[in-house]
């Protein structure tokens, strides 16, 4: 929930329901952010409990590139958001990725569970290979790159 007092400032109430209906549930403290702050996106959707710091959402950076971006509807960056309260691996991107913004020819990058030999995958700048492949634990404003090396002939 979201309050703006009389006196201007903006205050911030975050509630996490368990997943079990018969708790109730956790109330998080209430955070204020005054006008002389200038608060960001983090201070709005992210609530304070302790040394927890639970965010709403989690925001990851496609980029398609090396002609894999034909395949997303020809838009090569895509900024998406997903629930932060899950833990998201690359092997579970990739099927929201299949499920969400796959356009067409799915087995022109997807082979299984995986991409396809001759997509080459980043994360943050580093070889998927070094962080993990489909184990890795995505985090967020992760940015996430493929790039096509597959070209006709």
């Amino acid at each position: 929930m979201l309050h703006v007092s009389p006196a201007g400032r903006l205050i911030i109430c975050c509630l996490i329901f368990p997943k079990s209906n018969s708790a109730p549930p956790l109330k998080f403290k209430e955070t204020s952010i005054t006008e002389s702050k200038n608060p960001t996106y983090d201070d709005i959707f992210t609530c304070h409990y302790k040394n927890l710091v639970v965010h709403s959402v989690m925001e990851v950076s496609l980029n398609f590139s090396g002609g894999a971006e034909l395949l997303f509807g020809k838009i090569k960056q895509h900024i998406i958001n997903l629930p932060a309260g899950e833990t998201w691996s690359m092997k579970k991107l990739l099927s929201w990725i299949k499920d969400n913004l796959l356009k067409e020819r799915p087995e022109l990058f997807l082979q299984g569970d995986t991409v396809r030999p001759g997509i080459l995958v980043l994360v943050n700048n580093a070889d998927w290979e070094l962080v993990g492949q489909l184990d890795y634990h995505l985090q967020n404003k992760d940015e996430i790159v493929f790039i096509s090396t597959l070209h006709g002939g």
